[in-house]
């Protein structure tokens, strides 16, 4: 979708780009990142990764602990 709407040079606001995003993520993320202040779209990305690498990062020990 993202890639049609470049393509048609359709640009929307920060704030629905934001709203359409945080609907497709899972609740464990969108409930932590609504919690987080962001200065900007970017910032906000490295938000979602850095708190998808936290919740892999403890499934993963879960699986390994006894």
């Amino acid at each position: 979708m993202k890639q049609y709407m470049m393509s048609a040079r359709i640009r929307e606001d920060m704030t629905v780009t934001v709203a359409r995003i945080m609907s497709s993520l899972s609740l464990d993320i969108r409930d932590k990142v609504e919690l987080l202040p962001y200065r900007d779209f970017h910032y906000l990305v490295q938000i979602f990764i850095k708190i998808e690498q936290q919740i892999s990062s403890k499934r993963t020990r879960k699986k390994f602990l006894p």
